[in-house]
């Protein structure tokens, strides 16, 4: 069942102005009204709509559905994007952020409150973050656990899969190896902590503008929302500000970003090790997945070029942007209440009166790509999968809310380089402004292939482990 009733309140008022972190870009639009004479008619078409956007498990092996550039790395970045921009409220301890503290992308869910919060941090070195001990015939690193097995982190939601949090890991340890790259030059200190979260956390940024956003929404729009002044770089929006203070509109967070769901895949390949396998669910009969919240099974690190391009590999590739949605997002584990979260999102835009795609199209000056009326997040996934663009990024009202964003986020934060020092450039590593998310990782000396650093096994296959299907089945482990 859809949440709540026609009386359903959005956490946050309509108005652009009525909240310091979450609003709308189109506060002037009418909502977004579902077919239907009744509340439940209308729940009833949304559920059935959320049917409807669900991939068959013939259509999620469709190879003709793989994106043909884009690694699948670059989607697990964008879910670590969006886990920082919206915070969920789970406990102080465990959030980073105050009540209304503007979002921003500063590394906040690896930093918590900085070293006050010691649980982060190394005790015999507190400029640095606490990671778990190599592990395992394969040495792999986990996040630090309590004996629970939950991951004493500053965003739990970064332990929701084996992935995001290896991916988690991988920023932690970048931290580190910028604690290691600062101390070189200036010696250790409180000063070391100051700098290499400075670094790092620009370092982070430059990679969400110039590697992660182009891929997204096109490296024209990218670079045109960085008009270039005699000197440096100054953001320049059309439909995000001009408030001075960073905010997250209702438009992205339950509409244009939400795309990112569809560049998800059913399947992902860890590494290079044949026993390369999700938590065991059961000693008899033997279950697979990669979910996450607890420790990590022996064997199921990530080796990163599986996952991104690395000294020329080939890794796995997201799918195409379209209207079709991983099955694993339509059942949701207990532990997160169950239910689909495609139709609790679409649930959300209708409670909190978000617009029409096309009535927003029309406000941007575009024609529709489709007669009617639907969804903000229906429509940026069709706009995106139609010919010409079929599938391989964001476009029209989908890449202008995403771009505007991220860049928008960036630019207001006082402390980001684009505020700071707009003309700075990446410092680590050896490609200058080209540094990217493989460089990222290369820095940060995580696995990054089966006889590169962190060296795992010989390279004798693969394993596929699959995610959740409907109704909580998994597939078994599938050697390829």
């Amino acid at each position: 069942m859809l949440l709540g009733g026609p009386q359903a309140a959005c956490p946050v008022l309509r108005r652009r102005s009525s909240h310091p972190t979450h609003a709308r870009l189109f506060h002037w639009l009418d909502p977004y009204e579902p077919p239907g004479r009744t509340w439940a008619e209308q729940a009833a078409y949304l559920e059935e709509l959320a049917d409807s956007l669900i991939e068959t498990r013939a259509e999620g092996r469709d190879p003709e559905l793989d994106h043909p550039t884009l690694a699948a790395g670059y989607a697990c970045l964008a879910e670590f994007v969006e886990h920082e921009l919206t915070r969920e409220d789970v406990g102080r301890e465990a959030t980073a952020r105050g009540p209304g503290e503007a979002p921003r992308l500063d590394l906040a869910s690896i930093y918590g409150r900085g070293p006050e919060q010691s649980y982060l941090y190394d005790e015999s070195d507190g400029a640095r973050l606490l990671v778990d001990r190599p592990r395992g015939a394969a040495g792999d690193i986990d996040l630090p656990r309590n004996r629970q097995g939950r991951a004493l982190i500053g965003e739990p939601r970064n332990d929701r899969s084996l992935i995001m949090s290896q991916l988690h890991l991988a920023l932690m340890l970048f931290h580190n190896a910028a604690v290691t790259w600062v101390a070189g030059r200036s010696g250790p200190g409180r000063a070391t902590f100051e700098e290499a979260r400075r670094l790092a956390r620009w370092h982070y940024q430059w990679v969400v503008l110039h590697d992660l956003l182009p891929r997204l929404v096109g490296r024209d729009l990218s670079l045109s929302l960085l008009a270039r002044s005699e000197e440096a770089p100054t953001a320049r929006m059309a439909v995000y500000g001009p408030e001075p203070r960073a905010m997250v509109p209702l438009e992205f967070s339950l509409g244009a970003f939400l795309a990112r769901h569809s560049l998800l895949r059913s399947s992902d390949e860890l590494n290079d090790d044949p026993r390369g396998r999700s938590p065991l669910r059961s000693a008899a009969t033997p279950r697979w997945d990669l979910r996450g919240g607890r420790v990590l099974p022996d064997g199921c690190g990530v080796q990163w070029d599986r996952l991104v391009s690395i000294d020329g590999s080939v890794p796995k590739r997201c799918r195409r942007l379209n209207t079709m949605l991983p099955s694993w997002v339509h059942v949701l584990p207990p532990e997160l209440g169950g239910g689909s979260m495609v139709a609790r999102n679409l649930a959300r835009a209708w409670h909190c009166g978000l617009p029409s795609g096309q009535d927003v199209a029309r406000a941007l000056g575009l024609v529709p790509v489709r007669p009617g009326s639907d969804p903000l997040w229906v429509y940026v996934l069709s706009e995106a999968e139609d010919p010409p663009n079929d599938g391989l990024q964001l476009v029209g009202v989908g890449a202008r809310i995403v771009a505007e964003v991220l860049v928008g986020v960036i630019a207001t934060d006082p402390e980001s380089f684009l505020s700071r020092e707009p003309a700075w450039q990446p410092v680590f590593g050896s490609r200058g402004r080209d540094f990217d998310l493989a460089e990222l990782l290369r820095f940060a000396r995580v696995p990054l292939s089966a006889d590169g650093l962190g060296s795992r096994r010989p390279r004798l296959g693969g394993a596929t482990v699959r995610r959740l299907y409907p109704g909580g089945e998994t597939a078994m482990v599938e050697r390829i």
